[in-house]
């Protein structure tokens, strides 16, 4: 019954909690007008402080090497990565069978507009169905993290798409996933992919059109390319320095 509810909050899960409200007030922000009709800020608050800020630096910070623990494990991967796929193909006919079967035309800006989305799924990944829900499980129990993982999900969407019930059905879709493989590569790329650009593209009537996606796509990519490169480097002068240290 542990597993299932508890309460046992630390530290941690004060800093979850925290940087959770924290993304949802950066949302709210890009409903302010000045943020809304100056580009700049929207990607400064959005793709900067959001997506790169939080989803990679933050949860990477606080996840450090405890890949395994926290869902971002290869192992299984072949297993989960088929899940993935079934389930993605599973809710692509239920979704376009609700829509019946409505299209649309597939070029360069839809093509670009997809990679922004998947960009920002791996913010989402990464904060809401592994850092916050393992802090949350160990917390409150599997029962308690599904929940809040699902509502910081849902709320984080304040600023460009608030459709906060659905978003919150949907967030329990896909931390159960994850809650039961115990990898977030059972909902990422695939099935989140099929549930995101579908509903962007044909079935939210709310969300705010993505606008400049291959120059929010590069910059983001960037960002995460010179992460990668000096972390690298960090980790190399550290590799060394104790190599010496231990030679003393």
């Amino acid at each position: 019954m542990k597993k299932w509810f508890c309460w046992n909050p630390s530290r941690e899960t004060y800093i979850a909690i925290l940087i959770g409200v924290v993304t949802i007030l950066l949302s709210l922000l890009l409903n302010i007008t000045i943020v809304k009709e100056t580009p700049v800020l929207f990607i400064l608050i959005r793709d900067i402080l959001m997506i790169f800020g939080i989803g990679v630096l933050f949860t990477l910070q606080r996840i450090k090497s405890k890949y395994d623990e926290y869902g971002l494990t290869s192992k299984k991967l072949k297993q989960n990565l088929i899940i993935n796929f079934v389930l993605a193909i599973i809710l692509a006919v239920i979704m376009l069978m609700e829509l019946n079967y409505r299209s649309f035309q597939i070029d360069g800006l839809i093509l670009s507009k997809v990679l922004f989305i998947m960009l920002a799924g791996i913010f989402e990944v990464l904060l809401f169905y592994s850092y916050l829900r393992v802090v949350f499980e160990k917390s409150f129990g599997y029962v308690g993290a599904a929940i809040l993982s699902s509502l910081f999900y849902s709320f984080h969407h304040a600023g460009f798409q608030p459709e906060f019930i659905k978003l919150f059905f949907v967030g329990i879709s896909y931390v159960v996933v994850v809650q039961i493989t115990k990898s977030a590569f059972s909902i990422y790329p695939f099935y989140w992919c099929v549930g995101a650009t579908l509903d962007v593209f044909l079935q939210s009537q709310v969300v705010v059109p993505v606008e400049y996606p291959l120059l929010r796509s590069v910059i983001i990519i960037l960002l995460i390319v010179i992460f990668y490169i000096v972390k690298k480097k960090i980790n190399f002068k550290r590799k060394h320095l104790y190599q010496e240290v231990s030679e003393i």
